[in-house]
């Protein structure tokens, strides 16, 4: 499960942002990815408190800023009065230096805000800002381009330059455009944190290490790979059956949600994938499918054994 943190800060003396129009927009790209398993977390930046005690909290991969900054770099949070605050640099720091969990990467969507993230990467793997001045308007679709992509296995690198392709009609300077910082030794190009479920499927042994089958017809165990973590059932559709897998972390192997399908050849396989429903997120289904073969032959793509290949074929060619 990816957990993206939109913290926002509109202080009543400047200029109204569409906050809840920017994490809407973000939600909507990264919902219409399938089988993408995220929750994004939408909470008001007031100060320093309160955005210590949301990381603290929830443990974000992802903490995405939304707000104006000061032409020094500062993020400008809210005072008692609802008046702007901007929060100094090195306090913005501290808060991200003293995180429990690490956080893979820090969008800060605000002007100015290269400042804060060039300083801000000395303690985030990848952090985003602007260097100047921006549209609301601009900022937003470079940041929706930026998670459209990023939600689809596009690691951080590529993901920031189709976002910053995006916005180049819009007629943005270029000493204006967002940059990317990364901490020292991370590599933002072999960066990826779309880790979408996805079915498994490996062949069955017996005791004596012979691959189990009766005749032409083979026994193969199906699982999901990078299930969320709240997911508790997963449902599978094949040949006109349903089999119903009820979480239950006293059985082997039930934390990938296993099932047991004998079969000759190649067929599809259709799951969904029951979520719990929390304050956070409705109870809902993802719905994800493959072909056998092509889930076996990810799980044996570098082996050698001829039992193996053998079987990978006669169930290729639907037992022949």
């Amino acid at each position: 499960m990816i957990k993206i943190i939109a913290l926002f800060s509109n202080p009543t003396n400047e200029p109204v942002l569409r906050s809840g129009y920017e994490v809407n927009m973000i939600e909507q790209e990264i919902s219409q990815a399938v089988g993408y398993p995220y929750i994004i977390v939408k909470e008001i930046a007031t100060d320093s408190k309160s955005i210590q005690q949301v990381l603290h909290e929830e443990s974000p991969d992802i903490v995405h800023f939304i707000g104006h900054g000061t032409e020094t770099g500062a993020y400008i949070t809210e005072s008692a009065n609802g008046s702007a605050k901007p929060l100094p640099l090195h306090t913005f720091n501290a808060i991200f230096r003293n995180v429990e969990r690490p956080i893979s990467c820090a969008v800060l969507n605000y002007c100015y805000s290269a400042v804060q993230a060039a300083q801000l990467s000395q303690y985030v793997d990848i952090v985003i800002g602007w260097q100047n001045k921006v549209q609301d308007s601009v900022s937003i679709k470079f940041v929706t381009t930026f998670y459209y992509y990023l939600c689809r296995d596009k690691n951080f690198q590529r993901s920031f330059e189709l976002a910053k392709t995006a916005i180049e009609g819009d007629g943005i300077d270029m000493a204006d455009v967002p940059v990317l910082f990364t901490k020292k030794d991370i590599v933002a190009n072999e960066q990826v944190i779309s880790v979408r479920p996805r079915i498994g499927a490996e062949l069955t042994f017996n005791d004596k290490g012979k691959i189990k089958r009766k005749g032409v017809e083979y026994t193969v165990r199906v699982f999901i790979e990078n299930w969320p973590d709240d997911a508790y059932m997963v449902q599978y559709f094949y040949d006109d059956k349903t089999f119903v897998k009820p979480y239950d972390r006293s059985k082997d192997h039930a934390d990938s949600f296993e099932v047991f399908v004998v079969t000759y050849g190649d067929i599809n396989i259709k799951a969904t994938i029951w979520r719990r429903q929390s304050k956070r997120v409705e109870e809902s289904g993802v719905g994800i499918s493959a072909q056998l073969i092509t889930a076996l032959e990810k799980t044996y793509k570098d082996t050698e054994e001829k039992n193996i290949l053998d079987a990978l074929e006669s169930i290729r060619n639907d037992g022949e």
